[in-house]
């Protein structure tokens, strides 16, 4: 999901308040996307798209990634109804799982701590 910062926090927010595990959350900076391309295209997201969202880093826009469940992506997608949040793709791909925050070492794991400021 790309955003600017309130939505993507406010997103955040939610799934945090659902119960849904943070470690699965990463929230991927404007302008520090060096790597990510490069993440991109392990998950094998297609490149026209990995264009868009690199070139949307670039123009200040943050993007959420969600590794998730199938029975998480329901849940997600509740959440994005509810807060009217309509841009948003879903990409399948058995390599998701392997992913994990060593890989978005340059970008923002989102964790408790980072919750806790964002509260403050």
């Amino acid at each position: 999901m790309l955003g600017n910062q309130n939505n993507i926090d406010k997103l955040i927010l939610y799934l945090k308040s659902n119960c849904f595990p943070v470690q699965q959350i990463y929230r991927i900076l404007p302008n520090k996307n060096q790597c990510f391309y490069h993440v991109l295209e392990d998950l094998e997201i297609p490149q026209n798209r990995i264009d868009f969202y690199t070139n949307s880093l670039q123009q200040g826009q943050y993007l959420l990634v969600i590794n998730s469940t199938e029975s998480q992506i329901k849940q997600v997608q509740a959440i994005l109804k509810f807060l009217n949040m309509v841009d948003w793709e879903i990409y399948y791909t058995p390599r998701a799982y392997q992913v994990n925050s060593s890989n978005f070492d340059d970008f923002t794991l989102f964790d408790d701590s980072t919750y806790s400021m964002m509260l403050n």
